[in-house]
């Protein structure tokens, strides 16, 4: 929905820039559209890719419990998070990433993700479940 949004206030800023103007697409205005776009596009590539790395991971990783070491909110729309995890040696990993779900915080357990050859390739999803008898104490 959001890459959608984003495209149409694209399209709609190019139609307003060039709505009076003759030049080509080579003129100032037209490689700062041709920059935004390729830009926009760069990053719904890359955000996509991720997302079918992770697929991987999801479907063909091991499994272990981590919990979220730091929260970081450098912006609204960038927070990160680093998380630990140990693999099923025990050696113990870090990572930060990005939290889009904008969910996550200090202390939080997670679930992780990772492959076993290379355990420093990694996810962290939010827990869905957990013991009652934990929490309580």
């Amino acid at each position: 929905m959001g890459v959608a949004a984003a495209s149409l206030f694209l399209l709609l800023l190019a139609r307003l820039i060039y709505k009076d103007d003759s030049h080509s697409l080579f003129s100032a205005k037209g490689l700062f559209i041709l920059g935004g776009f390729t830009w926009y596009f760069w990053l719904c590539a890359a955000f996509f890719f991720n997302r079918w790395k992770e697929l991987r991971l999801l479907t063909e990783g091991a499994f272990a419990r981590g919990v979220v070491l730091v929260q970081q909110d450098l912006t609204r729309s960038m927070p990160r998070i680093t998380y630990a995890f140990k693999d099923s040696l025990g050696r113990p990993f870090q990572k930060r990433v990005i939290d889009f779900t904008h969910g996550l915080f200090e202390g939080m357990p997670v679930s992780v993700f990772y492959d076993e050859r290379e355990p420093s390739r990694s996810m962290a999803l939010e827990s869905s479940l957990f013991r009652l008898d934990e929490m309580l104490g």
